[in-house]
């Protein structure tokens, strides 16, 4: 997997990032603009925090074709408290489909490497990925992991290793700080 855009530092001396909506529009943008030449009619979600980018960009491009590929990491909406992934739900795809895979935000690329495997095991073509946000730490050790698959990823934002991202659409936390885009 290649990164095919240099996404921007989104930090704050806070453990948790709260971004706003003008960022999440502001990164939504982003991702469109480095969408443009890329080849998809089908959109795969991984649920549920790929839901708000993956409307914007299905009504940007006008695509309406969406799968749901249902994995959890965490069992709480507690910061870092993981366990094992999970897959609830494969996407439904199919031979001959193109597919953008969309995501909120990325930290090891499990969830995103079941996705991956999910299409390619329908014999559809992965035509890019996308997120929001990538941990540091995806971008540097994790990404290379993954480098077997021959596809693009973009990210709009970067973030310090194991930051927690409180989007808008979530309940607050308490101590959660906007962070600044650098």
């Amino acid at each position: 997997m290649k990164l095919i855009n240099k996404p921007k530092l989104y930090d704050s001396y806070s453990t948790t990032l709260a971004p706003s909506w003008g960022q999440i529009e502001l990164g939504s943008r982003d991702i469109i603009r480095n969408l443009r030449n890329i080849d998809f009619n089908k959109l795969v979600v991984v649920v549920r925090g790929g839901m708000v980018l993956s409307i914007i960009i299905s009504h940007h491009f006008g695509v309406k074709e969406m799968a749901f590929f249902h994995a959890s990491r965490n069992s709480s909406d507690l910061p870092h408290s993981y366990s094992t992934l999970k897959i609830h739900k494969h996407a439904e795809v199919k031979k001959g489909d193109k597919v953008l895979i969309v995501e909120d935000i990325v930290y090891q690329g499990r969830s995103i490497n079941a996705a991956i495997k999910n299409v390619l095991d329908a014999k559809a073509t992965v035509a890019a990925v996308c997120s929001l946000f990538m941990d540091e730490n995806f971008g540097t050790e994790y990404l290379k992991k993954l480098g077997t698959y021959r596809m693009k990823y973009i990210s709009s934002y970067r973030c310090k290793n194991l930051k927690w991202i409180r989007f808008p659409w979530e309940n607050k936390i308490a101590g959660e700080e906007i962070g600044q885009i650098k």
